[in-house]
């Protein structure tokens, strides 16, 4: 795999705790400029929230799903065995990983829902953190950031100035949309 020392020495250091100084789409057209063309689609089809099987799967990419799988299994576990109802036809293939049941206890026990988000987030960041050592100016480098990426942005949405802009913006584009006759459905 090639070395992507520009591309990754052109981004800013991201903090769980500070809204990053570069959005989604702007870190996507850096990188579809600079990144070989088979990199870059496999980048584009990285996606915190989506575990489906990405082909071709950086190996950083493949090791997040399994974790991810890993928590929403134990999260699974926990919320069947609060209604009393079997889990297993709710689970999703994977191997259990240590550690991902202790913060989806810690985010099922909690009262707030929001609290409850902010736990899982402040998991995959961390994971993610560990992810990424080791890598540099590669392709996972790129692959680990742009989780980090849609991290901070999944909680962002939950900031309230922050969730009120994003749906202003999504109310504009749909207004827009249906001024200029586009279908929204079909």
């Amino acid at each position: 795999m090639s070395g992507y020392y520009f591309t990754v020495a052109s981004l800013p250091l991201l903090s769980y705790d500070k809204f990053p100084f570069i959005d989604i789409q702007y870190f996507l057209q850096t990188c579809k400029s600079h990144l070989q063309k088979n990199d870059f689609i496999m980048l584009s089809k990285v996606k915190i929230d989506k575990l489906s099987k990405v082909k071709p799967c950086s190996p950083a990419y493949a090791r997040y799903q399994e974790w991810e799988k890993s928590l929403r299994n134990a999260l699974v576990m926990l919320r069947a065995g609060k209604k009393g109802v079997d889990a297993k036809a709710y689970l999703v293939e994977g191997r259990e990983i240590f550690g991902v049941d202790k913060i989806a206890r810690q985010a099922f026990e909690e009262d707030s829902p929001l609290k409850a988000e902010h736990i899982l987030n402040r998991g995959r960041w961390i994971f993610l953190e560990e992810l990424e050592l080791g890598h540099y100016f590669d392709i996972e480098k790129l692959v680990i950031f742009y989780l980090m990426l849609q991290v901070l942005e999944r909680k962002a949405i939950f900031d309230f100035d922050r969730g009120k802009e994003y749906f202003e913006s999504i109310c504009k584009s749909v207004n827009e949309k249906i001024r200029s006759g586009v279908k929204l459905y079909e």
